[in-house]
């Protein structure tokens, strides 16, 4: 599986880019045939006083014939790999079961 890390306007640190590469390789077990997956780091300006930005996470899953989608939003970004991952997780198990069905 090739993967491919994008931060967007900004540099992300050595541990983010380590965390994002580790929670992309465990989608391996889950399912074997994934070709690449694609993960966007980006941040969101949220409209509230205290000016904080929230941390966008999107993550896409290429498969046979198929293109898995995942956005979170969080205001730390290993929370919101986390969702997504998990949310890329439950699509790969749905992908394979219908796969197994045909």
């Amino acid at each position: 599986m090739n993967t491919y890390l994008t931060a967007r306007h900004f540099n992300a640190r050595e541990e983010l880019k380590d965390y994002v590469m580790d929670a992309t390789s465990k989608l391996e077990k889950y399912y074997d045939g994934i070709i690449d997956c694609s993960v966007l780091l980006d941040y969101e300006k949220n409209n509230s006083q205290n000016g904080h930005h929230m941390k966008v996470v999107e993550i896409k899953v290429t498969v046979f014939n198929q293109l898995m989608k995942a956005t979170e939003k969080s205001e730390h970004f290993e929370v919101a790999v986390d969702t997504a991952i998990d949310d890329i997780i439950r699509q790969l198990k749905k992908y394979k079961e219908l796969k197994r069905d045909h």
